[in-house]
């Protein structure tokens, strides 16, 4: 008995993993393709979603420039852009291999 339980949760948490990455690479797509990519979940939700990121990302940023909008010039590209409240992805490398593939199948 416990043991279901134990894999029903389970089930459930990687399931939501999988639906947190596929809108992370949506959000990724609409940023970069906009209207014209493939994308998973619809458009709007994708949207409200980066926006939901925006918001946050600007709270965060507000706490970590202790409200200070300037960045000095040999920071850090991400701390820049966090620091003009801008939206920033950053993307692991996963070789040449995968990105033909995805490309390809785009």
């Amino acid at each position: 008995m416990m043991k279901k339980g134990l894999l029903q949760r389970r089930k459930r948490r990687q399931e939501r993993k999988r639906e947190e990455a596929a809108l992370a690479y949506d959000q990724a797509a609409f940023v970069m393709r906009g209207e014209l990519a493939r994308l998973n979940f619809p458009a709007d939700r994708v949207q409200e979603s980066l926006r939901d990121v925006k918001t946050i990302k600007s709270s965060c940023c507000s706490c970590e420039n202790g409200g200070s909008s300037s960045s000095s010039s040999n920071s850090p590209p991400a701390a820049a852009a966090a620091a003009a409240n801008m939206l920033v992805f950053e993307f692991e490398d996963l070789g040449a291999d995968l990105l033909d593939e995805l490309l390809s199948s785009s």
